[in-house]
């Protein structure tokens, strides 16, 4: 039986939450709120993840 190496799993844990960080900043930068007033401020460097 194979023992876990609880730092390989913290590790993959916290790429996993990039990963998903990134997809979501990307869906972020290129959708907007109905609402022009409740749009949110955007995160510095985004504005490389943004489609024309």
């Amino acid at each position: 039986m194979k023992k876990w190496n609880w730092f390989n799993v913290k590790a993959n844990m916290w790429k996993a939450v990039a990963s998903l960080a990134l997809v979501v900043t990307t869906l972020s930068v290129n959708t907007t709120c109905m609402f022009e007033y409740y749009q949110p401020k955007m995160p510095k460097g985004s504005e490389k993840l943004k489609h024309s």
